[in-house]
């Protein structure tokens, strides 16, 4: 369950106003956003205390009377699913209202911080419910046939659920807004310390992926993400911009980050109904400048606007990643079967 929210006093500089109401107790507005935005970004940790910050669509999957916030994943995701499994603290940036059903007045990004729960196998209620009356609303509808489901069965039918029970909810107005005097928060008082700094891994200021590989993505994108773990263990996403600096990426603004550190940086762009879209997703290592970003690898992905050209290099690009899941014994008779070892494992007790 989320703790419930602090009493710091709203006088004090340094403790932000926090909504004595319960975690669960959303106002209109921050739900109408979590349950209409057609793309958010999830933040997850690293083994070495770095973050991964990836686009998702949640599809409207909120229960405020749970206090969730869930969203899907195939088994093809396998990278993302073991990192889930060996530690659940993660954060969901709700930043982008075009081509979802959000309020577009509401200049809000809204950040929501908890614990993930991955199902370990596919519930086949939950997915013909989820593709018959919530996928079509945010995505294209799945296609249909004996053809087409053996081609994309992998990655429509092996989808298991993530469930995120939400501690804490941050909102701050975009870049350029008018601010308030303090972010609104649901849940505890954001940490009032800053994170230490982390060891720096070998040459960390040396990029390790030529500029060729990214730079056209990044032109491209319409939304800059910067995320890395704070100092109570939850990932932290900020909103960004970037220039190029030779090899390097300048943030333009700055990231108010104590201190050198690993941290996750993503550049996205999508159209209606998800079509086209594309990422690049960084791991790197951000200076004590907040503002030098180095890459060390790069990852994504481009899909067309067309629907069923999509679906195709969708189910083309995850077939052999689903088998490699089975391969190394991640996925066994269509279950997730991987167990993180103690040393593996840091989620919160």
């Amino acid at each position: 369950m989320p703790e419930p929210p602090t009493t710091d006093s709203p006088d004090s500089p340094s403790s932000p106003a926090v909504d004595q109401r319960a975690a669960g107790d959303w106002p209109t507005d921050v739900v109408d956003v979590l349950g209409g935005d057609l793309v958010a970004a999830l933040a997850y940790r690293t083994p070495a205390q770095g973050a991964v910050v990836l686009p998702i669509s949640t599809l409207g999957l909120v229960d405020p009377a749970a206090r969730t916030v869930s969203f899907t994943t195939p088994f093809a995701g396998y990278r993302k699913l073991r990192r889930l499994h060996e530690d659940g603290r993660v954060a969901l940036a709700f930043h982008a209202r075009e081509h979802g059903s959000a309020d577009p007045a509401n200049q809000l990004d809204i950040l929501v911080q908890g614990d993930a729960v991955v199902d370990r196998e596919p519930d086949p209620d939950f997915l013909d419910w989820l593709y018959r009356e919530r996928w079509p609303l945010f995505a294209p509808p799945r296609p249909s046939g004996a053809v087409w489901d053996r081609l994309t069965g992998h990655y429509y039918d092996a989808r298991v659920r993530v469930t995120v029970t939400v501690r804490r909810i941050s909102a701050q107005p975009r870049p350029g807004r008018p601010r308030p005097t303090a972010d609104v928060l649901y849940g505890p008082a954001l940490p009032t310390t800053s994170p230490d700094e982390q060891p720096a891994p070998h040459r960390p200021d040396r990029p390790r992926v030529a500029a060729r590989r990214w730079r056209r993505r990044m032109a491209r994108s319409a939304h800059v993400l910067i995320g890395w773990v704070d100092s109570d263990g939850y990932p932290v996403i900020r909103r960004t911009g970037w220039e190029r600096d030779g090899q390097h990426i300048r943030l333009t603004p700055a990231q108010p980050v104590p201190g050198r550190r690993r941290a996750g940086l993503l550049g996205h762009w999508f159209g209606p109904r998800l079509l086209p879209q594309g990422s690049a997703v960084f791991t790197g290592w951000l200076d004590a400048d907040g503002r030098t970003y180095t890459p060390h690898t790069v990852a994504g992905y481009v899909a067309p606007g067309n629907a069923r050209l999509a679906t195709v290099g969708t189910a083309l690009a995850t077939r052999p990643l689903h088998r490699r899941a089975q391969r190394e014994g991640l996925v066994t008779a269509g279950r997730w079967s991987y167990e993180p070892t103690e040393s593996e494992s840091t989620a919160p007790g």
